[in-house]
């Protein structure tokens, strides 16, 4: 038997946390006037790319702050990681190695 695909609705529901984490990264970036492109507006995109959010201490990411919201710009990051990619951090290079000073 062939399973057809689930409804919209449906898969808002199944990926209820990615789909309030997509949309309210669009409503900030709507309130701010941050750039979103058109392949981040599609949430079905979004998760084939993105994928689901590793665990509940993982929040959505822009990895270049100072770009828009797009596929190749956002990431699952942990609190610890995205205070790392704040544009204040300070960083401390030592032996290669690029150390955020906490």
């Amino acid at each position: 038997m062939v399973r057809k695909p689930p409804s919209k609705a449906e898969y808002i529901k199944q990926y209820s946390r990615e789909y309030k984490a997509w949309s309210n990264a669009r409503s900030k970036a709507k309130e701010r006037g941050i750039e979103v492109t058109n392949n981040f507006n599609d949430f079905y995109k979004f998760m084939a790319v993105i994928g689901k959010r590793p665990s509940e201490k993982h929040s959505l990411d822009r990895i270049n702050n100072n770009a828009g919201y797009d596929l190749k710009n956002v990431r699952w990051a942990t609190k610890k990681e995205q205070s790392n990619n704040r544009s204040n951090t300070i960083f401390l290079k030592y032996e290669g190695l690029r150390i955020p000073v906490q």
